[in-house]
């Protein structure tokens, strides 16, 4: 509830500021195609808010890397969540201007330092719908994912659709996942799903019905950690083995 009350004050001020409207339909998430280690995948994303992740390395893995969007989408917004104890907020937006003014830039105007790394996620806050596709090269080997205390944004460091019980992701009995739902109206998570432990079916949803939490490639979902310490996710992954 308190991060769907941010997410609206969010989209209140976003209106007020550059008058974009949320709202929207479903997301659709494209197969991802890969060679070598190199890949890419398309978004068809909506107009309004949708939760994406970049799972590609792709030079500086700055926003003006890996999203670059054409001109026509200036009015664009991308929200990063602080997850710093004292945080717990989403940061200052960054704005897409369109290519004549810098690209992605800050508050202040000058192109953005933002970075979107394979783990993390962000809101994307859409002026009109569109795809969007990110490409890069695979990331192999031991990869780690830092899911701090409270809440934190995360998602899968591969382009694929597993759960996070089937990727190893090392939960403690009362970590939350909130999934974004771009289809509500207004625009809203869904229903918590809880992790109770083994013992107790594991993830569960607000049925107590076992579920592994999956998202969606290009998906990012809010993490909730009820762990005293930064827990890490490790995943092997080899794109030549199955």
């Amino acid at each position: 509830e308190t991060l769907n009350t941010q997410i609206h004050m969010r989209t209140k001020a976003l209106v007020l500021t550059a008058a974009i409207c949320a709202g929207g339909v479903a997301t659709s998430m494209a197969q991802v195609y890969s060679e070598n280690s190199v890949g890419y995948y398309t978004l068809d994303l909506p107009q309004g808010f949708t939760m994406v992740a970049n799972q590609f390395n792709n030079g500086d893995n700055n926003l003006n890397t890996v999203l670059p969007l054409p001109d026509s989408l200036a009015g664009a917004q991308f929200l990063k969540w602080d997850s710093s104890a004292g945080g717990q907020t989403f940061l200052p937006a960054d704005d897409f201007f369109g290519s004549a003014f810098g690209g992605w830039v800050d508050a202040n105007f000058t192109p953005t330092a933002t970075t979107l790394v394979p783990g993390e996620g962000g809101f994307i806050n859409m002026p009109a719908a569109a795809s969007v596709t990110f490409v890069g090269e695979v990331p192999q080997g031991t990869l780690n994912v830092t899911i701090p205390p409270l809440f934190s944004i995360v998602s899968q460091p591969t382009p694929q659709e597993l759960g996070l019980d089937a990727a190893g992701l090392p939960a403690t009995v009362g970590d939350q996942v909130l999934f974004w739902d771009n289809t509500a109206s207004p625009q809203g998570f869904t229903a918590a799903l809880d992790y109770f432990g083994p013992a107790f079916g594991g993830w569960v949803d607000a049925n107590f019905t076992p579920v592994d939490p999956t998202p969606a490639i290009g998906e990012s979902l809010f993490y909730n950690s009820a762990a005293a310490t930064d827990v890490t996710w490790t995943r092997d992954f080899d794109v030549n083995q199955p």
